[in-house]
């Protein structure tokens, strides 16, 4: 009794006559079996292999889709249950993985994130929280992830402290400074200086080439907002809105409200991060930058 293997490949974007001349080739060349079936310009092309067992007609008919799949080139997108919509999406998640992936690497060269300040240590006295990144190391590293990253969300985990740094970083067109709470301590009897910290910068490659289009796209950004627009000085700034894992009853997600910013934009004095949980939008953020603001530079 002979044994049978049966399997299907799906083509699509070759002509009805292109098809026939390969499924005709190869039925000249002794392949098994062959069926063409057409739905909706889609071909179905059924190999059916019998042999006297089963390894042999697996081998047989294996042989032979590997032979057609070649023949057919990229218009053959699957086989058996795949459908024609999910394989363009899959080949599209594909590209855009590859894409982001290089540009992703290509950002991560010309601008190190560690080295900007985030999940990073900031200097401070105290014991704080390192924090993390996103990296395609990560056990939970997916396509998606890589898009997560690019737009600072995924795994990534950062403090105000290291937000406020990496903005920092961004106004002294790379050079990271070392945080400090105080940067002297003087003696209140005598006025005297018991201790003083000398300024300490981690320079980051890049300079105005890198960093200058950054300052005028934040400059650009807090123009956009009214409430920064009339602040007492220019500023730059950049809001972000990252995702929580926790889902709302309609299948939103909440939000922490995020702002970084220094000012004044040409000449900065001082660099801002505000963090506000389950804040929703950036935006929120801005009238706290704007006190900032006017705390330190309103005349």
């Amino acid at each position: 009794m002979l044994q049978i293997q049966m399997r299907i490949l799906r083509v699509f974007g070759l002509s009805k006559a292109e098809m026939n001349s390969i499924i005709e080739n190869a039925q000249a060349e002794g392949s098994p079996s062959l069926r063409l079936q057409e739905r909706d310009g889609e071909y179905l092309v059924c190999v059916q292999a019998s042999a006297p067992t089963q390894a042999m007609a697996d081998e047989y008919c294996e042989k032979w889709v590997q032979k057609l799949r070649t023949r057919f080139g990229d218009a053959c997108y699957g086989f058996e249950d795949t459908t024609l919509a999910q394989a363009a999406l899959d080949a599209l998640l594909k590209k855009l993985d590859e894409l982001l992936s290089d540009r992703v690497h290509t950002i991560r060269v010309l601008l190190p994130y560690d080295k900007l300040g985030l999940a990073a240590p900031t200097g401070v006295e105290v014991a704080e929280a390192r924090g993390r990144l996103t990296w395609s190391s990560d056990g939970n590293y997916q396509a998606g992830l890589t898009l997560m990253a690019a737009i600072g969300q995924g795994n990534t985990a950062v403090t105000p402290l290291q937000l406020a740094a990496y903005a920092a970083t961004l106004a002294n067109y790379g050079q990271r400074p070392a945080l400090h709470y105080a940067d002297r301590a003087v003696s209140a009897a005598t006025g005297e200086t018991l201790w003083q910290y000398t300024p300490t910068f981690t320079a980051v490659q890049g300079g105005e080439a890198v960093f200058g289009p950054i300052r005028d796209g934040m400059k650009r950004m807090a123009q956009t907002t009214r409430v920064l627009r009339e602040a007492p000085v220019v500023c730059a700034a950049k809001t972000g809105s990252p995702q929580l894992a926790d889902t709302l009853p309609g299948g939103s997600h909440y939000v922490n409200s995020v702002l970084i910013g220094y000012a004044p934009a040409d000449d900065p004095q001082i660099a801002v991060a505000v963090v506000l949980e389950y804040g929703g939008g950036g935006a929120n953020a801005a009238p706290i930058l704007r006190a900032v603001l006017d705390a330190v530079f309103w005349i």
